[in-house]
């Protein structure tokens, strides 16, 4: 008899209200996890795809090389009359605008010898034939140009650091140069 009468005992009441809000709790967190599946799968889709190479990447991979390597032989090429000779000025500033992964060796080479390894390094050089030859050569991936003495100050009193007490100081005056060299001697 006991038994019947706790099988019989009322449910406690729970307003409409909280009915109505778990009902909705429960149907968005049904929708956002149906929703994160489909796009689990999507990614996972994708991921494989791009996992595989196939065949005709590495041909086009492999001939966009060549054909750079073509280009930069073509460039070195240029009737003499049409090369200048090395320039009054003698200071070039580069600066590296272009990066690609399927460059060829070579010209990833001439560049890291430049110390162009990133897009938008510079970096000044001495106006000489074999400099030019290189640049050439790199021609599509760089800029360079003659700087006036304005133009270099400007840049190295906004990009230049030297070392002092082995850490790195902004050259902002000539002072801090004049310190540096003045410790050395």
């Amino acid at each position: 008899m006991a038994m019947a009468e706790e099988e019989q005992k009322p449910l406690a009441y729970i307003p409409e209200i909280v009915l109505k809000k778990r009902k909705h709790k429960e149907e968005s967190i049904a929708l956002t996890r149906k929703n994160q599946l489909e796009l689990g799968a999507r990614a996972e889709k994708k991921r494989r795809v791009h996992d595989i190479k196939r065949p005709e990447h590495f041909v086009k991979e492999y001939r966009d090389r060549e054909l750079d390597l073509i280009r930069m032989k073509q460039r070195t090429k240029r009737p003499k009359t049409t090369r200048s000779a090395v320039p009054k000025p003698k200071l070039l500033f580069v600066v590296r605008i272009q990066g690609k992964n399927d460059m060829h060796p070579k010209v990833r080479k001439i560049l890291y010898k430049l110390k162009l390894s990133k897009v938008y390094d510079g970096a000044f050089m001495r106006a000489s034939e074999g400099v030019l030859e290189m640049l050439k050569r790199v021609e599509p991936y760089i800029t360079y140009g003659y700087p006036s003495v304005k133009t270099v100050t400007d840049l190295i009193y906004k990009k230049g650091h030297g070392k002092k007490d082995n850490q790195r100081v902004a050259l902002i005056d000539n002072n801090i140069i004049e310190q540096v060299f003045n410790n050395t001697l």
